[in-house]
């Protein structure tokens, strides 16, 4: 397999309201309003247009990294093992479109993070990772996404567009990263078309491809989801190192049963 780049762990500051003195977990706070308000060459998610959406900061020895995760139920968020694995502590906002704007922040500790048990860094596989908020009320900005049902057989959903979104570099140019969510439709491609880049890609992954839209770093564990179904189909996980297509994905429908296991969702 050739070498594959990972892209979740682009170094970012958080808010400095996060202390290492802080509780294990804290409780979210509602705030009173949203502001009216990338991807690369995305546009500019609305209010409540993702309510699944969830930014991570992760911390790794002293530094803080940016990373995103789907909410998947009242207690759980879904994401990619990389972002996850090794870390301190993983700061987890929910709610909001704008950088430093969301309406729930949860505080978790690595004894409430599920990674697979198979993760593999090298390959990327098994790429896929849980988190274990404190109950999370609904409301018309925060919302779980839809899952796929277990299944004997399920679609390999080539052909299929999707919409990939997170708050990852809009330019590797220039390295900035947006003040509002990013939302890019892209198109399933078959393995072979991926693994003309990648090399070898496993059944439990997916590529996706767009001639101008692209994840980069930063948006690793986010959801790509079912246009318009809005059914979560894969986990942003690996891209070429300039951010172009075709970008990488663990295949959610490979892991529902390990999802069930560890959360007790009825999928």
């Amino acid at each position: 397999m050739k070498v594959i780049v990972v892209f979740g762990l682009a170094f970012v500051y958080v808010s400095a309201s996060v202390h290492q003195d802080q509780p294990e977990i804290y409780h979210h706070n509602e705030l009173q309003d949203i502001s009216n308000v990338e991807i690369i060459n995305g546009h500019n998610a609305s209010p409540g247009q993702f309510p699944y959406q969830v930014r991570l900061f992760i911390k790794k020895s002293r530094k803080y990294f940016g990373c995103s995760g789907s909410l998947i139920n009242h207690n759980w968020v879904l994401t990619a093992a990389h972002c996850t694995n090794g870390s301190d502590s993983v700061q987890v906002l929910l709610g909001g479109i704008e950088s430093s704007d969301f309406r729930a922040k949860f505080l978790i500790k690595p004894k409430y993070i599920i990674i697979h048990e198979d993760w593999d860094d090298y390959y990327k596989l098994n790429d896929i990772s849980l988190i274990r908020i404190p109950y999370i009320k609904y409301s018309e900005y925060i919302k779980p996404v839809n899952l796929p049902k277990i299944q004997r057989y399920y679609k390999t959903y080539v052909g299929f567009k999707a919409i990939a979104t997170g708050w990852g570099d809009t330019s590797i140019a220039s390295n900035s990263s947006p003040e509002i969510l990013q939302y890019g439709t892209v198109k399933i491609i078959n393995s072979k078309k991926c693994s003309d880049t990648f090399g070898n890609i496993k059944s439990s992954q997916m590529c996706t491809f767009a001639s101008k839209i692209s994840i980069c770093f930063g948006d690793s564990g986010g959801p790509l989801v079912l246009f318009p179904s809005k059914v979560q189909v894969g986990i942003t996980s690996f891209v070429p190192g300039n951010c172009s297509s075709p970008n990488g994905f663990t295949r959610v429908t490979s892991f529902l049963k390990w999802i069930k296991r560890h959360t007790g969702l009825p999928l």
